[in-house]
């Protein structure tokens, strides 16, 4: 009878029915204070809650908030957004309206992976559930529709996506690479619309005559309504062959892959060796 009395239970498998919905949490062990609705499980942990499962050694929690911690060899599988996650730590917050399932928090060794094809790993990943949006940090790795990002952080928020400390964003489509210290960009319906990139900007591509060309530049600012990308600042396009080009201001067309300069142009070419020794008046022009 004195055991019964007390708040708190040891028990196997706990089902409960939250503000928001349905779930239930077994594992070996189960500590639940019936006067707190604080939870703590050990040992094969899984949580099932509406279109979420998630697996770890240990997790705490509130049953009344649908709130819970998990540890050690975590998985998470998200049927609604055809996701799946592993971490070395979780936390899950619940959704407060059927328009907001809900916030997940990974820490150590995080890798999601959704439709199978989209890939990010990072060491940490903050993820609004049933959205877009998302932040990470950490060795970012990601591969999202076609295209490549690795960086220090990156994020997207509704359009606007970023990126700090980026090390390649590849669009694998265009076929153009991009690395910065910063990069802001917009994407609607899946499509890049614009993006800026600042600092040590680094471009790569192959021009319209099949040559490895990769631009530098302080600045670049792309524009798809325009089909350019536009290098100001200490502007240099340099081909594999030897050419390259400096300028105030470089244009790179996206469709032609051609190059226009303007402001203080310069060029630079390797002459072919059969024309070597012949007398020659000078090795560049000037705009």
């Amino acid at each position: 009878m004195f055991l019964m009395a007390l708040p708190i239970f040891i028990l196997s498998v706990v089902s409960y029915a939250s503000a928001a919905e349905m779930g239930s949490l077994s594992a070996d062990t189960i500590q639940y204070n019936t006067n707190t609705k604080k939870i703590k499980a050990a040992g094969n942990v899984v949580i099932n809650k509406e279109g979420i499962t998630l697996f770890g050694n240990f997790a705490d929690g509130d049953i009344g908030t649908s709130d819970f911690e998990l540890k050690g060899s975590v998985r998470g599988v998200f049927s609604k957004e055809k996701a799946e996650l592993t971490a070395e730590r979780l936390k899950l917050t619940q959704g407060n309206s059927k328009k907001n399932n809900g916030k997940v928090e990974a820490f150590g060794n995080v890798r999601i992976i959704r439709n199978k094809s989209d890939k990010l790993d990072a060491e940490y990943v903050f993820w609004e559930l049933s959205t877009e949006n998302y932040a990470a940090r950490g060795n970012v790795n990601a591969v999202m529709q076609g295209r490549v990002l690795k960086a220090e952080e990156a994020g997207r928020a509704k359009e606007k996506f970023w990126g700090r400390n980026v090390t390649r964003y590849e669009d694998k489509k265009q076929k153009i690479g991009f690395a910065a210290k910063v990069v802001d960009g917009v994407i609607k319906n899946g499509t890049v619309n614009e993006i800026t990139a600042s600092g040590n900007v680094r471009i790569d591509y192959r021009d319209e005559e099949g040559q490895e060309t990769l631009v530098t530049g302080d600045t670049a600012i792309y524009s798809k309504a325009r089909g350019t990308v536009v290098i100001s600042g200490n502007a240099r396009a340099e081909r594999k062959d030897g050419r390259t080009v400096t300028a105030d201001n470089l244009v790179l067309y996206e469709e032609t892959r051609n190059i226009e300069a303007s402001g203080h142009s310069q060029v630079l070419f390797v002459l072919p060796e059969k024309d070597k020794k012949k007398p020659a008046g000078g090795g560049m022009t000037n705009e």
